[in-house]
């Protein structure tokens, strides 16, 4: 798969047929598109979420960085968005972008609607050596620049969440000195009206070895999928131990009645600000009845 990245070519994929103006849509409509990458061993992870808001003008961005040489994060909300409104999520190709100053970040992405989509994320931030940031720029330079291959088409859910496992590649740099990146990974795109962040849940992603995992549970439902060889499954129920534990016992019911069961190990725990709240975040590593997993499990409780 080849692709020739143009600056004139992004800026047109902006605006397509499936473009919305501002002035149509849906009140407090908000957008969502992050990039995860984790080592096998734990040790290395990047974590790249850019949030916007096409009503407002304004963008949201959380990073976290960790390598053997430390762990470095970014929160800051006053980004503003670059290209316009609504970024046009059921067109083949689209972009999604903001920046700040000398700081940017863009997220390219293409064949959407193929087997395995593909995407560019590059960015020139500011962040803090810290895995616990308050709002506002850094004072590290940190300059990434991935490639995400998707492997399979994901997990596109009824409220415009779209899930990718796949693999990530390329560089990150923080302060001049450079890591390697190609890790497993995931894309994930979340779409639509969004007054808030969201209700109480937990959100257990992994994937390793021909098996990929999403489960959202909320206090009256669970949504997600297991896809197993090629197999894709919905989730009956799924139990977890509480998050004050770093090794979490879970057990996933399939709708086709197949137990999924293991313990995650937090190898990476982070937290951002929201909403007058933290939001706690791990990264993990598993061991279950269906092989070494790794991924993320975040819990929040806008309550508590």
């Amino acid at each position: 798969m080849q692709h020739v990245w143009r600056a004139a070519a992004i800026l047109s994929l902006i605006w397509t047929d499936f473009a919305m103006a501002n002035d149509a849509l849906p009140e407090h409509y908000a957008e969502s598109v992050m990039v995860f990458s984790l080592s096998e061993d734990g040790s290395e992870e990047i974590s790249l979420r850019l949030a916007r808001f096409p009503g407002q003008g304004t963008a949201t961005i959380w990073l976290h960085v960790a390598t053997p040489a430390g762990a470095w994060s970014l929160a800051d909300e006053t980004f503003e968005l670059a290209g316009g409104g609504a970024t046009p999520v059921r067109a083949d190709t689209a972009v999604f972008a903001a920046r700040q100053g000398d700081q940017q970040v863009t997220f390219e992405s293409f064949d959407r609607n193929d087997a395995q989509m593909g995407g560019r994320i590059r960015g020139t931030l500011r962040a803090n050596a810290t895995r616990h940031p308050e709002l506002g720029s850094g004072d590290t330079a940190v300059a990434l620049d991935l490639t995400f291959l998707g492997d399979s088409p994901g997990f596109r859910s009824q409220t415009n969440r779209w899930e990718l496992t796949g693999r990530i590649t390329g560089t990150i740099q923080v302060e001049g000195e450079s890591v390697a990146i190609n890790h497993p990974g995931k894309w994930h795109e979340q779409t639509g009206p969004r007054e808030g962040f969201a209700p109480a849940f937990t959100y257990f992603n992994v994937q390793g070895g021909g098996v990929a995992m999403l489960i959202v549970a909320f206090a009256e439902r669970v949504t997600g999928y297991a896809l197993l060889d090629g197999n894709m499954h919905g989730i009956s129920t799924f139990e977890i131990d509480g998050r004050a534990l770093e090794r979490r016992h879970f057990r996933a019911v399939l709708t086709n009645d197949q137990i999924i069961e293991g313990t995650a190990e937090v190898v990476q725990a982070w937290s951002v600000p929201i909403e007058g709240r933290r939001r706690p975040g791990t990264s993990i590593l598993v061991e279950s009845n269906v092989g070494s997993l790794l991924g993320t499990l975040n819990d929040w409780d806008p309550a508590g």
